[in-house]
């Protein structure tokens, strides 16, 4: 497949909404989550191939995150020219991915204090239904994610696992605005795993608190992320966020 102009441009600055392919490999020393970014495009011109037969998620960073990636002149170029404009496009690529929020399965933010970032995860999934998972970044190498196990109800804005997921290595913290797609992918996994191995069926609903740790696999480069404090939490729209203490399987 050929790399989209802006990813080949800044290959280090995320596009500010993507079509993530996610899926679990389960036979190291921890659950590998590979995941992969696509451009959100309308129309995909004929030299670019598109992803077929692969599970996909629509990721967006809202504008506190997006901004903060903005992206800067390549080394020894000059602001005006070839790379202005792309910079330009990467700017009119954050403005559409607007119309992308209220659609997206998984959301990216991040904190600002003195705001606890707790708290921006329980006003995404209360303004975002669709949204299943919401990372809000603290650092480059942290992130709170909120995953929505059981979806939205008429009193309710569904309930699932709040969880500190943090880079075993700061130096190698790899994409922490694809945390939260990581644990969304992970769970969909283990729904589906426990679906073949059991005699019912498995709902996300059934699913256990996050493991210990996950590799985040972008571009075939593991990132070793340790997930802490898992609470089962409760979300409303009008009152905030009720953590179940513990936050054990048998919390819900």
């Amino acid at each position: 497949m050929r790399v989209h102009p802006l990813f080949a441009a800044y290959p280090h600055i995320p596009p500010p909404a993507a079509r993530v392919d996610a899926h679990v490999l389960d036979g190291g020393e921890v659950p590998a989550v590979h995941l992969t970014r696509y451009p959100v495009l309308d129309q995909v011109p004929p030299q670019w191939e598109e992803p077929t037969g692969l599970r996909l998620h629509l990721a967006v960073m809202d504008e506190r995150l997006w901004r903060h990636y903005t992206p800067r002149p390549l080394r020894g170029e000059p602001e005006l020219g070839s790379g202005s404009e792309l910079r330009a496009d990467w700017e009119d690529a954050g403005r559409d991915r607007l119309r992308f929020l209220q659609s997206a399965g998984v959301l990216a933010s991040r904190a600002e204090p003195p705001e606890p970032p707790e708290l921006r995860v329980d006003a995404l999934l209360a303004t975002h239904p669709a949204a299943r998972a919401v990372g809000v970044a603290v650092d480059r190498g942290t992130a709170v994610v909120g995953l929505r196990a059981r979806l939205p109800g008429l009193r309710d804005e569904g309930a699932g696992y709040t969880v500190t997921m943090r880079a075993a290595d700061p130096r190698d913290a790899g994409p922490v605005e694809l945390y939260a797609s990581a644990l969304w992918a992970w769970a969909l996994w283990w729904t589906q795993r426990a679906r073949e191995l059991s005699d019912r069926d498995r709902l996300l609903d059934d699913v256990p608190p996050p493991p210990l740790e996950l590799d985040v696999v972008e571009a075939w480069t593991p990132h070793r992320v340790r997930l802490e404090r898992p609470a089962w939490t409760e979300w409303s729209s009008s009152s905030p966020s009720s953590p179940v203490p513990g936050g054990t399987e048998d919390s819900h």
